[in-house]
């Protein structure tokens, strides 16, 4: 069996208001190519297929067109979508029995409370091919205290991994003819490296694949978008376009082969053309504004990318950089988005963090995850008048839900 992996293509995703339309069809005018090059059995997409629970009409006309597309291009080619954490399950769903009659089988949620649990976990495994050539076990993400207690008595952190051993039992009952066994999991895994991913950790909390029996042959996980092995049998293809400024890497999808269950799987990657890079100017070390202006104003006219500069402050006093900055991109095809400062000392200018994890960010007060926030889309701190309506605001909210 041929699987084509994929994962976060977070369509719909504006950087810095700038609209990306062109990138993401970009992205699937090669997608399409690679699958008419190689001819995959199925196409497994892990999470992420929007960067909001309510796409606008555009992306989804977009992701539309391109999956018949697709269809079109390779008929006998079954796709396998399961939902992101920046997905709506539920709307992802609504159209799934229409998707079913151009070999599309989407997963949007788990059912949380199962009444025919042999029957109701069937559905999280899908054959591929007419006679079956392999398995995908299809597990969209979910929040631990949401997976379903199968047991009647597993604790709620043991719970997401009974629920994947449990569904790979079921495929091992199903899987008589020794075929590839794949699972598709939007997740955090342990051991993985985000790479200063600007996303909040989220999914299946940091999965151990130690707790997952070895019944797969590859495990095609989305969520973390820095393109990576864990092991031998598991991968992260990596997000189809830069998400961030972090993510100035190659993206690529992956091509897995393997023909029986069992059998070490084949892994290589196909790279991605990107039409719009991310810049950062300059790239390592911080230089005085002036300084960094002059390279702006030096990058070439016919180059097309974002760019932020990286800037080196002992104190903010800048009022008109951001104004100087985009006039020295007229008449460039580049795109200036913002001013990453930093201090003399080390680090950033907000104390050297821009990326937090889950955790870090549950024990922040609201007021201050506000202010990075501003200060990383705008470039400078959130004045005093600002910082007191938002925390005006955010008391009024907190004191409603404690009267709720």
């Amino acid at each position: 069996m041929k699987i084509l992996h994929t994962a976060d293509w977070h369509i719909g995703h504006s950087l810095y208001n700038y609209d990306r339309s062109d990138e993401h069809q970009a992205f699937f005018k090669t997608l399409i190519e690679t699958v008419r090059n190689e001819k995959p059995d199925v196409m497994v997409v892990c999470g992420d297929i929007y960067h909001t629970g309510s796409p606008s009409a555009a992306a989804q006309k977009l992701y539309v067109e391109n999956m018949l597309k697709m269809h079109i291009e390779a008929p006998e080619m079954e796709v396998v979508v399961i939902a992101g954490n920046h997905d709506s399950g539920s709307r992802l769903e609504v159209d799934r029995e229409l998707w079913k009659h151009f070999n599309l089988h989407v997963r949007g949620h788990v059912d949380k409370g199962m009444k025919d649990r042999s029957a109701d976990l069937r559905r999280y495994i899908i054959p591929i091919g007419k006679p079956a050539k392999g398995y995908v076990v299809a597990i969209p993400h979910c929040y631990p205290q949401n997976f379903p207690d199968i047991d009647g008595d597993t604790p709620v952190k043991d719970r997401a991994a009974t629920f994947c051993n449990t569904l790979l039992d079921i495929a091992a009952e199903m899987n008589q003819d020794n075929l590839p066994v794949v699972m598709a999991v939007h997740a955090t895994v342990s051991g993985s490296d985000p790479l200063k991913q600007e996303i909040i950790i989220g999914g299946l909390d940091s999965l151990n694949p130690g707790d997952i029996a070895e019944k797969y042959d590859y495990m095609a996980l989305g969520h973390i978008h820095y393109p990576q092995n864990i092991g031998q049998r598991i991968r992260y293809s990596g997000s189809a376009i830069p998400v961030s400024f972090n993510e100035a890497y190659a993206h690529s999808v992956t091509i897995i082969e393997t023909e029986h269950h069992g059998d070490m799987p084949k892994i290589r990657t196909v790279n991605l053309p990107l039409i719009r890079k991310v810049v950062t100017i300059p790239e390592k070390e911080p230089v005085e504004f002036e300084e960094a202006l002059k390279m702006l104003e030096a990058f070439p006219d016919d180059e097309d990318a974002y760019i932020r500069l990286n800037v080196k402050v002992r104190q903010y006093g800048g009022a008109d950089w951001a104004d100087r900055a985009i006039r020295a991109t007229k008449g460039k095809k580049c795109r200036y988005c913002y001013i990453l400062l930093k201090s003399d000392g080390d680090g950033d200018a907000d104390g050297g963090r821009t990326n937090y994890s889950q955790e870090e960010m549950k024990k922040m007060d609201p007021l201050d995850i506000a202010k990075i926030y501003y200060k990383e889309s705008k470039g400078y701190e959130m004045d005093d008048i600002l910082a007191e309506m938002m925390g005006s605001t955010i008391d009024e909210v907190l004191k409603e839900d404690m009267r709720k």
